[in-house]
């Protein structure tokens, strides 16, 4: 993939931009798909996080954020959209700083 491909793809995990998130709408017509709410989100993020916890057995693991920005799970190995972590410490301040 290149460059251009990764920022492209990048660009569509951005929270800000839910109607893009891998579905190929780049503003170039309407987006068919209705936004969640913020409510929706934050909903999302902590029932994401909470399967974080229950899912970190051991450290460190990569960590990957799907679907509306806002949904992180336990992937088997790193990519450039993964977060690493280390330590049950670093999962913690993670959810204190990312979790709505």
């Amino acid at each position: 993939m290149s460059y251009e491909q990764h920022m492209k793809h990048y660009r569509n995990h951005r929270k800000d931009r839910h109607c893009q998130q891998c579905s190929g709408y780049f503003g170039d017509g309407k987006c068919e798909e209705v936004p969640p709410t913020l409510e929706e989100l934050r909903e999302i993020e902590k029932k994401s996080f909470a399967i974080l916890l229950e899912a970190a057995k051991t450290f460190p693991f990569p960590a990957h954020i799907f679907m509306t920005g806002r949904h992180w799970k336990i992937t088997d190995k790193p990519n450039l959209f993964s977060l690493q972590v280390n330590s049950y410490e670093e999962l913690l301040e993670f959810g204190k700083n990312y979790v709505g």
